[in-house]
């Protein structure tokens, strides 16, 4: 498995990610937290740009990251974080989304998809000035430092 992150997601896979997002049987399991989540940040739409497409919410600018992995021939993404900055000091993960198929073959292989994605998410803001922190309000209100190198 070669998983690969990228902010954009291929037009033509909008059913994929439309599934993935909105229709995706484990998220049962952390109901109450994506609407505390909606709550707060607003609703998460699919938006095109030109051929790619990207995720906005509601109420608030939103950053995408989309897993995909590139040893399958689907090019449809495995996994989509959405994440904001709230202040100027943090990031916060508003929701992240996992393939069913990849979240029980994560736990197998130890991959961790959702650790991946924070790693990720966390690279990213140590490359911007001022952010000291990824804060998760869709899981605990957990907050994790950035580390500055």
């Amino acid at each position: 498995m070669t998983i690969e992150f990228s902010s954009k997601a291929p037009r033509s896979c909008r059913l994929a990610l439309e599934e993935l997002l909105f229709f995706n049987p484990a998220q049962a399991n952390d109901a109450e937290s994506i609407m505390r989540s909606i709550e707060r940040f607003g609703r998460p739409k699919i938006v095109e740009i030109g051929d790619q497409l990207t995720v906005s919410l509601t109420h608030l600018e939103a950053q995408t990251l989309f897993a995909f992995d590139r040893d399958r021939a689907n090019p449809a993404p495995i996994g989509v974080a959405i994440f904001t900055r709230t202040a100027p000091d943090e990031f916060s993960i508003v929701q992240i989304a996992v393939d069913p198929g990849y979240a029980q073959q994560s736990r197998l292989a130890g991959l961790g998809l959702g650790a991946a994605f924070v790693r990720q998410i966390r690279a990213i803001a140590a490359r911007i000035t001022g952010v000291r922190w990824i804060v998760s309000f869709y899981r605990q209100n957990i907050r994790v430092p950035v580390l500055v190198r």
